[in-house]
């Protein structure tokens, strides 16, 4: 599950966190996703999807020890480089 607050990425690499998990929708999750250097607000399930199917905006955890998406059919992870 994700969490307020939390760090996550989409499958396409960009940086994203998350504001809210208890949106009264079927799409019960908001995060703000970078694009070019702003934050653009998306709706995502509580899965993370972002329109039921697999896309590169999907939601994933951040680091490859954190749990995947429930649901997702492919594992994708990035390594944070210090």
């Amino acid at each position: 599950m994700f969490q307020v607050g939390q760090k996550v990425k989409t499958r396409n690499g960009r940086n994203a966190r998350v504001l809210c998990v208890d949106l009264c929708s079927a799409y019960s999750v908001v995060a703000a996703v970078m694009s070019n250097n702003v934050e653009v607000i998306y709706y995502y399930d509580k899965d993370g999807k972002i329109n039921g199917n697999e896309t590169p905006m999907d939601l994933i955890y951040e680091r490859e020890n954190d749990k995947l998406l429930h649901g997702s059919s492919r594992a994708y992870s990035y390594f944070i480089q210090g």
